[in-house]
This record gives C-alpha cells, structure tokens and sequence, in this order.
C-alpha cells in the first residue's frame, strides 16, 4: 500500500525496478521511525495479598530498568527501617509472653524492659510519629542482645502464630548496624523494607522498545473492591503469593493461602480478564524451602500427600494454583525470591519477552 500510495503521488508508476526498491525502502524507513515515535505500551495489574512481595517486586523492576536509589531516596527510607525493626522485636517480645515462653535470664527480662523504657522515651510526646522511631546506639545493643536470646529465637520460630514480617530476622541480625550514627539504608535494606500500599500506584519502565506500565494496587480486603472494574483492558495480570502463608492464619481465623487460592480462582475465572495473560509469582522461594521441613505442608492441605521436601511441596502448590483457570490461555507460573536481584531479572526477562510475544501476536506482526 506503501508503495503504491508513493507510486501515484510522485508519478513513478512506470519506473524502473531499481527506483521502486529506493522509495520502497525509504517508507519502510519512515514507517519504522513513526512506530519508534509512537511507543506501543503494555498495561499490567499487579496483585496479590499483604506481604506477598508486590512492592518488592517494583523496587526491583526500578533498580534494574532506572536506576539505584540516590542517597536522598536512601534517607527517606530511614524510617521505615527503623520502625520495621522496632515493630518486629515489640511482637517477639509480646509473644514470648502470650505463649509462656522464658527467657534465658533476668538480664535478659531487664533487657526486656530497658527496650520498652527507651521507646518510652522516644514516643513520650503526644503528637510521637513514625519518624520519631529511631534505632539509637543504646537500642541496636539492647536488641542485638534480646536477638540472641533462646527464648526470643524460640517465639521467632513460632511466628507463623503471630504473623511477623518476613523482614524481621533481616534486620534484627544487622540491628547493630542500623544503631551506627552514619547509617544509610542500602539497597538491600530497601528492598527487606515493608510500608503498606494503599490505593494504586503506577510505574512505567521502557523495556526492550515497549513501555510496560504497571498497577500496583493495595492488597488489603478493602482494596479488592477496586480491582476489577478499574483494569478490564490489561494485557497481562501478575498474581503475587507468599509461599510462606501455608502455614499463617488470617485475623478471620483462615489459612492464608486457602485464601490466596480463592481470590486467584476469582481473578484466572472473571470474564474481565479472560483475554489477559495471567502470570503467578510463587515468591519467598527461600523462606519456603526453610519452612517447608519444620512446617509440614500437610497442616494446610490434608490431601497432600508427598515427602516434607521443597521440591514435591512446591510442584504441589503449583499445581493447585495451575488447576484453578477453568478456561482461557493457560497461567505462567514462576518461581521467585523478590528480595534476590539475579532470580528477579531472569523472570523479568522470560515475562517480558512473553508479552512482547504476545502483543505483536494481537498486533498481527509477530
């Protein structure tokens, strides 16, 4: 169509074969140039529950398709670390006395009580926020000792019963560092780092000559509402799940990855979504694989029935995530560890070249 368009316009409709190849190659160039100029874009609904490792999952996709964090971005998380440190060893120490647990010895019950004295003294005030939550020199000690404590380790592997972030033992074993005057938050640190999403945020990266814009949107019960009827024209939708909820309860008293199973059953089946792509993130792959041998699988789902391994555990949970899409394109399904940046990239990569695949496919180019 090209050519013949140039053809009638310029007057050439009877010239040589060698000057029709010269326009012929010169509109391909220009179409070319108007495709770069007019970038296509991909949309994705990212969801999936609290700490399932969506935000984690963004923070990443940022460092490896922008930039790292400048020193300014690594202050403002300051806080958050601090109050993600403090938060986890306050719910320790709270279940260590709701579950009759003792500590090795009095210094330790003083430490106990020197810990709660010193956040005393920072939320004192009564307009205290957040940013007042600071893991000082004299706290980082206190807590590095309380850490160490056999009853506080044995409360910490019971605390699938007191939903404790997964983050805790992360900054709990570098807590001496977070007490130091220079500290700044590294890349690792942001990455452990835990902050509700409320509403929906949207990203942009520009990947492989397409943009990929993505929703985040919050993953409590009282965001839900928002997700379908917002989204009904998304390419893909990339469900995130904790591997780590087999074996927590919701404050409804429900297994959290019955849970999990049932809101992904609702998104694989919705007509909303019945042209999408739909991606499973099975994250926490290295917490699992811990878990998964002190917690059998079998607590959650009577029916299984293989050894107390990582490997058949996981083909298991794959499995009934798999079987949930009653029709349509089958689920992609990834294993991941958000908090790793080599395991992140490798799915990255394979899930967007899939989609790329996919749209040129609906463009009828590829």
């Amino acid at each position: 169509m090209g050519i013949l368009w140039s053809w009638l316009t310029t007057g050439h409709c009877t010239s040589g074969n060698d000057e029709n190849k010269k326009i012929s190659r010169r509109i391909d160039k220009e179409i070319l140039q108007e495709l770069k100029q007019e970038a296509d874009e991909i949309d994705i609904l990212l969801l999936g529950a609290p700490e399932s490792g969506k935000s984690t999952f963004l923070k990443q996709m940022r460092i490896i398709h922008k930039s790292d964090y400048s020193l300014e971005e690594r202050l403002m998380f300051k806080p958050i670390v601090y109050a993600n440190t403090i938060h986890s060893m306050s719910l320790i120490l709270h279940a260590v006395e709701r579950l009759g647990i003792d500590l090795d010895s009095e210094e330790t019950e003083y430490d106990a009580y020197i810990f709660y004295q010193l956040l005393e003294e920072q939320t004192s005030h009564s307009h205290a926020l957040i940013e007042d939550l600071k893991v000082t020199k004299d706290l980082a000690k206190v807590m590095t000792r309380l850490w160490k404590d056999s009853g506080v380790q044995a409360a910490f592997l019971r605390s699938n019963e007191f939903n404790l972030s997964d983050c805790a033992k992360y900054f709990l074993e570098n807590v001496e560092r977070l007490g130091l005057n220079s500290y700044i938050p590294t890349t690792e640190d942001i990455l452990h780092s835990r902050v509700r999403t409320t509403g929906i945020v949207e990203v942009k990266y520009f990947i492989k000559d397409m943009i990929f814009r993505i929703h985040d949107v919050g993953g409590q019960r009282s965001e839900r509402r928002k997700w379908l009827y917002l989204f009904d024209c998304v390419h893909a939708v990339i469900f995130c799940v904790s591997l780590t909820e087999y074996a927590q309860r919701s404050s409804a008293d429900i297994n959290k990855m019955h849970e999990a199973i049932k809101l992904f059953n609702m998104i694989a089946n919705s007509r909303v979504f019945f042209d999408a792509s739909i991606i499973l993130f099975l994250n926490k792959t290295d917490l699992f694989a811990e878990m998964c041998r002190r917690i059998p699988l079998k607590t959650a789902f009577p029916d299984y029935t293989g050894k107390r391994n990582y490997e058949e555990s996981i083909q298991f949970l794959q499995a009934r995530f798999k079987e949930q899409r009653k029709q349509g394109p089958e689920i992609h399904a990834h294993l991941l560890c958000a908090t790793d940046v080599t395991t992140v990239q490798v799915v990255c990569n394979s899930v967007t070249d899939m989609l790329i695949k996919n749209f040129l496919k609906d463009c009828g180019i590829y």
